[in-house]
């Protein structure tokens, strides 16, 4: 379907920054952040919240438990952070604060979100990582206090996070400590090179701007971020496509149709699949990337009731 209004506002306004531009300017930086304000229409959902900081390996971590304003929590739970290419994002975003809201309000569970440090000339995979792993086993291990039931507690997260959700994921397999309920995964970046497009998805790629276009020199920026060497994976944690997906647990992949990045979803849920992993994949029409970061969007209240939805149907429900 074309490009839902608001996302085709937005590539009008920032199409001609690029990384260059970006860097060399900071009133284009000012003016590149302006264009992704919230309208003033749009309130996300009231929750109740509680900020804390739990012990981390490196160093304490900042977190934020949202619960239902009235009645008992569902019993069911996620981790979530927000994505920014391991570099950009905080806990206040709307893809993590809003997203947060939006989920607490539809299944009456709980969130927990996470500040993790980003990546910087001294902070380095697996930092971030280590840190997300970490959120959730102190989540896991708290759940009686928190209202989740342990058994009901799923993983996510978007971009970035979508990939260390999957990593920690790996790691806690290997490592035979318990596994989340499911993982959730919208418009992950989990392969060190993405898969090629297809033809018809490669002329919906050519409209995006510069800057919200993750093509090749865009990911080898990201990775060089977060591991130093874009030309090498320190580890299958750090780019879990290529670890060994077998053994774990339900997954949803979700990827924006207007996003250069949605080859790694869509092959990611080809290789969970061959790997006897229960996959639930959807492509949300008309969206840019990483569109529950805008959840006044149509696109991304349609994720959001199938995320919904997703997680009703089981006990991996929240």
């Amino acid at each position: 379907m074309p490009v839902e209004t608001y996302f085709a506002e937005l590539f009008d306004k920032i199409e001609d920054i690029d990384l260059g531009t970006f860097f060399a300017d900071p009133e284009i930086q000012g003016r590149y952040f302006s264009a992704f304000v919230p309208p003033a229409t749009y309130r996300a959902p009231d929750a109740s919240t509680e900020d804390r900081a739990i012990a981390g390996p490196h160093g304490d971590i900042p977190i934020r438990i949202y619960r239902p304003l009235s009645g008992t929590p569902s019993g069911g739970g996620l981790v979530w952070a927000h994505d920014g290419g391991w570099g950009y994002g905080t806990i206040d975003d709307p893809g993590s604060d809003g997203f947060a809201r939006e989920l607490v309000a539809r299944t009456g569970g709980v969130v927990v979100t996470l500040a993790y440090q980003l990546v910087s000339e001294t902070v380095k995979f697996p930092v971030p990582l280590d840190e997300y792993e970490a959120v959730f086993t102190w989540t896991h291990d708290n759940a009686a206090e928190l209202g989740i039931d342990p058994a009901r507690l799923v993983l996510g997260g978007g971009g970035c996070a979508a990939s260390m959700s999957l990593g920690a994921a790996l790691k806690l397999k290997d490592a035979g400590k318990p596994l989340p309920a499911g993982l959730l995964l919208p418009f992950p970046l989990t392969h060190l090179v993405v898969p090629d497009p297809s033809d018809e998805h490669a002329a919906k790629v050519a409209v995006i701007p510069p800057m919200l276009n993750y093509d090749a020199a865009m990911v080898v920026f990201m990775y060089q971020g977060y591991f130093g060497d874009a030309s090498a994976s320190p580890s299958p944690y750090a780019t879990p496509a290529d670890g060994d997906l077998s053994g774990l647990p339900r997954t949803m992949i979700i990827t924006s149709e207007y996003d250069a990045l949605a080859p790694d979803g869509m092959h990611l849920a080809q290789l969970l699949g061959d790997a006897g992993v229960d996959v639930a994949f959807l492509e949300e029409s008309g969206a840019a990337h990483a569109h529950l970061n805008y959840p006044w969007t149509d696109a991304a209240k349609r994720s959001v009731e199938t995320i919904t939805e997703w997680l009703d149907a089981s006990d991996a429900s929240v």
